[in-house]
């Protein structure tokens, strides 16, 4: 049975995906020339750039070096990645974050 042309794969917008390189192991959300985690997370996220983590485009891919990435921004309770855990919300529409008791995967 032919498929329709509203399900074809050439229906379908095309996005190349950005690789993201962290360049700093510091939990910071600033602006200082570099490329943290966080701010990697947040460029994905929001498909725009972060300091100098470039925008992210589609399913991303952030490449950390090899290092000890210590969070150190206090925060509970908040799902936007400025704070606390790791919030990231651009994957397959998922939202994932990981806490101390276990790994949650909520629909979005």
């Amino acid at each position: 049975m032919p498929q329709s042309s509203c399900c074809s794969r050439s229906s379908r917008p095309a996005f190349a995906a950005t690789t993201i390189a962290v360049t700093t192991t510091d939990d910071e959300p600033n602006s200082d020339g570099d490329c943290s985690l966080r701010e990697a997370i947040q460029a994905a996220n929001t498909d725009t750039a972060v300091d100098a983590c470039p925008a992210g485009s589609g399913a991303d891919t952030i490449s950390l070096p090899a290092g000890t990435y210590t969070l150190t921004r206090p925060g509970i309770s908040e799902n936007a990645n400025v704070t606390g855990d790791l919030d990231i919300t651009h994957a397959n529409n998922q939202r994932c974050r990981r806490n101390s008791k276990r790994d949650q995967r909520e629909s979005s």
